[in-house]
């Protein structure tokens, strides 16, 4: 896609062929670099759900502490 106007980008430069083409070494890279995104991706979805599992068993096994204000804490 053009930057200037948002047209679409000519055929030669979707399909690898012309002045934009990448390297091997850059398609190596992308691919490694994609690769990588899914397993964060992927990581970072395991994450949010061990959180919210953690998060929702301190609601239900948390219990309240009331500090009254005349207890004789020693490391108070």
């Amino acid at each position: 896609m053009d930057r200037d106007t948002g047209a679409a980008a000519p055929p030669a430069a979707a399909s690898g062929a012309g002045a934009g083409a990448l390297t091997d070494g850059e398609r190596a890279e992308l691919h490694r670099l994609r690769s990588e995104v899914e397993e964060l991706r992927e990581a970072n979805a395991v994450l949010k759900a061990a959180s919210a599992i953690f998060a929702a068993d301190l609601r239900t096994t948390s219990q309240v502490v009331y500090n009254s204000a005349g207890r004789k804490d020693r490391l108070a």
